[in-house]
């Protein structure tokens, strides 16, 4: 949908600038002309790490995960303990069922805060949610015992007429 804000076209604006800019595009849901201003903002600013976030949530957003988590990384890389960072990589690793992997991640959260309640939340979710997922698998690979039993049955059967078969049509 058209926006009625335009992309600045003064290369020589602040980062902050081109960052705040991308939040407005952002806001208004024109996400392709929220990225290319995050972009100018990290070109200006490798370490600006509010527009390399900004990339991670759109990311995430239009379910591109690899990317969001790659985003996610880079923030991390420039600040390692920041929470929001931290809660957000252990949420796409959820979304993406790596779940040992968003336990440990929501770990580092609580060593940087002991009182994070997000991060409590969802590290005991998970672990029931991990329990359900074992017995889950658990259940299936019983039941593709069964099968494969079943179907050794089947095969050692149809063999067993077979043999029958033969020996009948010798004896004619």
């Amino acid at each position: 949908k058209p926006s009625a804000i335009s992309i600045p076209e003064d290369s020589k604006l602040k980062d902050t600038t081109w960052y705040l800019s991308g939040n407005r595009f952002y806001q208004k849901g024109d996400l392709e002309k929220a990225i290319r201003c995050y972009n100018k903002a990290i070109n200006i600013n490798p370490k600006k790490v509010q527009a390399i976030f900004g990339k991670a949530i759109i990311f995430s957003k239009i379910d591109k995960n690899k990317e969001a988590l790659e985003e996610c990384d880079r923030c991390l890389d420039i600040a390692p303990f920041e929470e929001n960072y931290l809660v957000f990589k252990a949420k796409l690793l959820v979304k993406i069922h790596k779940f040992e992997e968003a336990i440990d991640t929501f770990d580092r959260v609580l060593k940087v805060n002991p009182l994070n309640s997000v991060a409590e939340k969802y590290k005991i979710k998970l672990g029931t949610h991990m329990l359900r997922w074992k017995k889950i698998e658990k259940e299936k690979d019983m039941e593709a015992e069964l099968i494969i039993k079943d179907k050794d049955v089947e095969e050692f059967t149809k063999r067993k007429d077979a043999d029958v078969e033969k020996k009948e049509n010798i004896r004619k």
